[in-house]
């Protein structure tokens, strides 16, 4: 009987792990080096959930450096666009309190004037990942000749030795397995990091309800949590939320308090808008014992949020917990 023939080993000088904001923005430095790499990523295609949705001015000006600033400027929210954040009592309620950041021409402008070293050349950026991933990735398909990104192919174990790493790799529907070796191997693969994990690297976390319980203290805490049931009747927030990514062409929700970034409620929900047009992300808190995997994506277990969401009515909906 014939030995099974070993799997090819492929060879590069480094392997990015995950081709998130932070993975892409490596290759490209390391493209910018002459530094063959492959860049590999578990999900079959860019994020399809909007994630971040500012880039800042330190990060602007690495994309500067790299040539890309302008090209990925192209598809954020334009340059003469304030940044409005408002509180109100609902989304088609009272506005209680506002404020804004400046647009990236008006700080663009009080860059030159103050040309001191006390701000950053370049403004900041507000941009979804889900619309962030793709330019990244397009720019390094269109420009890159040291870098290969492929889709669909995720970190499973690696070895380390002296000379470098041999990683290996299964598709994102298990059935092909695939061995890279590298000199260095970079996790750029989100909190949940296999390569984090595998090198024993432990994840800070905050437990949002033993924060709430230390910052007010326990008996303050409780008449709290006892009050907001009363009036609602309705279970307490436990620290999680539950996200709504939607668009909508209600002229009602759009106008009401104008161009909004950021519609915050006392109730504990935020309305993100991602485009400053149709497309919005709903983070609506989650109630104790309220089961993620079963939460209707038409209301949450926030009364406010609940009446929010039913004005919106029409919608497409990509969520989770």
């Amino acid at each position: 009987m014939s030995k099974p023939t070993p799997p090819e080993v492929e060879e590069t000088s480094v392997l990015v792990v995950g081709a998130g904001p932070v993975g892409l923005t490596l290759a490209m430095e390391l493209e910018h080096h002459g530094v063959e790499t492959l860049v590999v990523e578990r999900n079959t295609s860019t994020t399809r959930h909007p994630k971040m949705d500012v880039t800042n001015g330190r990060s602007m000006e690495l994309y500067r450096r790299l040539g890309v600033a302008d090209d990925l400027r192209k598809v954020a929210i334009p340059t003469d666009r304030r940044t409005k954040v408002t509180w109100a009592t609902s989304a088609v309620g009272w506005e209680l309190a506002t404020f804004e950041y400046p647009s990236v021409d008006e700080t663009r402008e009080t860059i030159r004037e103050r040309n001191d070293g006390r701000l950053p050349l370049e403004p900041w950026m507000r941009v979804s990942q889900v619309i962030l991933e793709p330019a990244l990735r397009d720019l390094l398909e269109a420009r890159a000749k040291h870098v290969t990104v492929r889709y669909g192919w995720g970190l499973d174990s690696f070895e380390q030795d002296a000379e470098g790493v041999t990683a290996h790799l299964v598709s994102a529907d298990g059935g092909r397995r695939r061995t890279v070796r590298a000199r260095y191997l970079a996790g750029c693969d989100g909190a949940g990091s296999r390569t984090r994990r595998q090198l024993g690297i432990g994840l800070d976390e905050t437990d949002l309800r033993k924060l709430v319980v230390k910052e007010l203290g326990l008996p303050r805490t409780v008449a709290t949590l006892a009050r907001a049931f009363r009036e609602t009747r309705e279970r307490p927030a436990d620290g999680r939320f539950y996200l709504v990514h939607f668009t909508t062409s209600d002229t009602e929700i759009l106008n009401r308090f104008g161009t909004v970034w950021h519609l915050q409620s006392p109730a504990g929900w935020t309305v993100i808008s991602q485009n400053d047009g149709d497309t919005f992300t709903l983070h609506a808190p989650l109630g104790m014992r309220t089961d993620a995997p079963t939460a209707s994506t038409r209301a949450s277990s926030s009364t406010n949020a609940s009446a929010a969401a039913s004005r919106w009515t029409s919608w497409s909906p990509t969520h989770g917990p």
